[in-house]
């Protein structure tokens, strides 16, 4: 069992990026761990990619040479521990696989599968300024499916081009 007392801190002790909707979902699930019941929201959903594992990291790549990155769940600054299952991705696990996509000889293009409230504010910044740098080696699309918010929304808008779905979320930079 996960320290509770760390997941806290990543909720209640610190400014976040994030969508209201994703803050009931967060309460809905630790909110009975610290005593806050009444809250119900759905599970998180789990990414679903085609393509084959990169050999040398955590992403996945089509035939034609394009990485397929998740962003998927809520954004967290230093918590590469953290399982995907969780529902939390962290700038720094982001990072690390956008560095091997961009020096994999095989991958010729970066798309990253975006489905994000957004997330915390300490380290939402750094992501970004490694996409623009990536796009003068390699182009990274976002792909904005069904949300990219806050935090999220800052990283799809350093990519080279931005799509998202027709009921997509996309935007909405702000403090909660």
């Amino acid at each position: 069992m996960p320290d509770l007392a760390h997941l806290a801190d990543r909720v209640f002790g610190r400014p976040l990026l994030v969508t209201p909707e994703k803050v009931r979902t967060i309460l809905s699930v630790l909110g009975p761990r610290f005593g806050i019941d009444g809250i119900d929201a759905p599970a998180p959903e789990a990414s679903r990619f085609v393509g084959r594992l990169s050999e040398r990291g955590g992403y996945r790549v089509t035939r034609d040479g394009i990485a397929l990155i998740p962003v998927i769940g809520t954004l967290v600054n230093r918590g590469a521990w953290i399982g995907a299952h969780s529902g939390l991705v962290s700038y720094e696990g982001l990072g690390a696989q956008l560095r091997e996509a961009r020096d994999d000889a095989a991958v010729r293009g970066i798309l990253l599968d975006m489905e994000s409230p957004g997330g915390e504010a300490a380290g939402a910044f750094e992501l970004p300024d490694l996409i623009r740098e990536i796009g003068n080696k390699k182009p990274v699309i976002a792909m904005v499916n069904d949300m990219a918010a806050s935090a999220a929304y800052a990283i799809a808008a350093a990519a080279h081009q931005v799509y998202t779905t027709r009921t997509g979320v996309l935007g909405s930079i702000g403090v909660v």
